[in-house]
């Protein structure tokens, strides 16, 4: 995932996070009603965001051994 590519996702993600609060916060329940809408959107955000970074390592790790094996496949060629 690029730099700007990650911006983006996280500036979307604080946007919601943003939205869902100011929503749940003005609408018209009880105290403990709105703490567990707050949290359970903040678990939601939190376990969104923790997949979209566990993707983003994932494909650096294939591209690291994507261009392991092309480095690997090049210096056999050349030692050859």
């Amino acid at each position: 995932m690029s730099n700007d590519n990650g911006k983006t996702v996280l500036a979307l993600f604080a946007g919601i996070a943003a939205g869902v609060a100011l929503g749940v916060l003005l609408a018209p329940e009880k105290g403990e009603e709105t703490r567990t809408k707050i949290t359970d959107s903040a678990n939601k955000i939190s376990n969104d965001l923790r997949e979209k970074v566990l993707e983003g390592i994932n494909k650096i790790r294939a591209k690291k051994d994507e261009y392991a094996q092309s480095t690997s496949d090049l210096a056999d060629e050349i030692l050859s």
